[in-house]
């Protein structure tokens, strides 16, 4: 299916709008979703939930998509599609797929010995490097502008007076409930959405991906850190059995061949004071001494 053109227009919308709702992915099963962005379950068996590309990958997934898009069903490849009703134009990929993509990225760099520290200091240059793109991007539109005759979108008779969007048959039609638009100024664009609105949005979802990703980082550091210290215990434990055992072995191998060296280590007097001279064994002390 990666070889056909989506459809271009769904058929259960073909007239324009000028308010959009946010919606979810309702036709992409997360499986495929992951796979497509590269990031494979089985991957991450043995990390568990807190793997951080798992963890980003599933906020991607449950993220709703732009305010212009839709997700549809295409029959005819059993794929499903995205819709944008602004621009009257289809794709097969997800319409924020290069923005997921450079997350996915960053969480990729964090190496599983980093401190929750340096993930955070990562985090929060790859937030700063996004906000002045986005800051670069607003500063080419202009708007909101009204019509020049103080109409509607009906009024608009060029791009600088207005975007038009094409119905189904090719024709250019206007929005009849636009009473503003917005304006490129580098490419000429015209569109009837405030073009901060989608950038606000991809500045959130990048913000709240990765505060869990930090989050589930520093659980995984934490879990690491018990993990050594009860396996650092272990060791010491099975090192003090160790040398227990050898000490019992050496005391049944000294009497192996029936000779006891208990007697020998028992000396035959008790030394009293340095400047007496020791009583010999087994004799006892009489009266007058």
């Amino acid at each position: 299916w990666r070889g056909r053109t989506p459809p271009d227009s769904p058929s259960s919308d073909k007239s324009p709008r000028a308010h959009f709702e946010h919606q979810l992915l309702r036709h992409t099963l997360f499986e495929d979703f992951c796979n497509g962005l590269g990031v494979f379950a089985d991957a991450f068996s043995a990390e568990g939930a807190d793997a951080v590309e798992m963890v980003a990958a599933r906020h991607l997934f449950a993220a709703p998509l732009p305010p212009e898009w839709s997700e549809y069903w295409d029959k005819a490849t059993q794929t499903p599609y995205f819709y944008d009703r602004l621009h009257r134009q289809s794709t097969w990929t997800h319409p924020q797929d290069h923005s997921f993509r450079e997350l996915l990225a960053e969480v990729r760099q964090w190496s599983p010995d980093s401190t929750v520290e340096e993930v955070v200091a990562r985090s929060d240059f790859h937030l700063r490097a996004a906000r002045a793109s986005a800051a670069t991007q607003i500063c080419c539109w202009t708007g909101p502008h009204a019509f020049p005759d103080g109409g509607k979108a009906d009024a608009a008779s060029s791009s600088s007076d207005g975007p038009r969007d094409a119905d189904a048959e090719g024709a250019h039609v206007a929005t009849p409930q636009a009473e503003h638009f917005y304006h490129n100024q580098v490419t000429g664009e015209s569109r009837w959405v405030d073009p901060r609105l989608s950038l606000e949005l991809d500045l959130l979802r990048r913000h709240a991906v990765l505060s869990e990703c930090v989050a589930a980082h520093a659980r995984a550091v934490e879990r690491r850190a018990v993990e050594t210290i009860a396996a650092r215990r272990r060791e010491r434990k099975a090192a003090g059995a160790c040398r227990r055992g050898r000490g019992d072995r050496d005391d049944a191998s000294d009497s192996e061949d029936g000779t006891s060296w208990a007697p020998l280590l028992q000396l035959p007097w008790k030394p009293c004071c340095r400047n007496r001279r020791p009583r010999p064994g087994g004799v006892r002390a009489g009266a007058g001494e």
